[in-house]
């Protein structure tokens, strides 16, 4: 049984996934390619990048940033992939 607090945590945390989503989509697909390309370059510049061995990572849903270009990085600098385990029937 889940408790009011995190009945109402949970409720909160989905209302901002919603409208993030919302306004992503509202974000034609050029632009977001591009913003998500200034994205990877940055996270490819940091020292904390250069120095992981294995990286934690996902793959993108309703329009969430493109993370491909850095996987393919990664995959380059013999740097290991994580990504979650999903079930999407189970919405997990």
């Amino acid at each position: 049984m889940i408790s009011g607090e995190r009945q109402l945590r949970e409720r909160a945390k989905e209302e901002i996934r919603r409208k993030l989503t919302a306004v992503r989509r509202t974000i034609p697909a050029p632009q977001r390619l591009e913003r998500s390309q200034k994205i990877v370059d940055r996270i490819d510049g940091l020292a904390e990048w250069m120095g992981a061995q294995c990286v934690g990572a996902y793959s993108p849903i309703r329009g969430e940033v493109d993370m491909e270009p850095l996987f393919t990085r990664a995959r380059a600098q013999g740097k290991r992939i994580a990504l979650p385990r999903t079930d999407f029937d189970q919405g997990t």
